[in-house]
């Protein structure tokens, strides 16, 4: 059996984002052996250190600005480097 790691995105600037992000990488299952990890997309600046402090395993990718010409930006580029993959089923 093959196990398959999967990056989550999720974009926002609120704690939200982060908690969302936060419980995808925590998931466990019971029936797929594979790994998920939340990613933040933007964030708040506190973020990245409050996640290191806690040890939680959250990536994040920032935007230049706050707007949607950037987070659409962030989001392909990430797409494009590799470190999400955009799938469908």
């Amino acid at each position: 059996m093959t196990i398959v790691s999967y990056k989550i995105g999720f974009a926002g600037t609120d704690g939200r984002t982060l908690l969302s992000a936060l419980v995808t990488s925590m998931a466990t299952s019971e029936k797929h052996q594979d790994n998920f990890h939340g990613v933040v997309i933007r964030g708040i600046p506190a973020m990245p250190p409050f996640a290191t402090s806690m040890q939680w395993s959250v990536e994040f990718i920032p935007t230049a600005v706050n707007s949607k010409e950037a987070y659409a930006t962030a989001i392909i580029g990430t797409i494009k480097n590799g470190l999400i993959l955009l799938q469908s089923s």
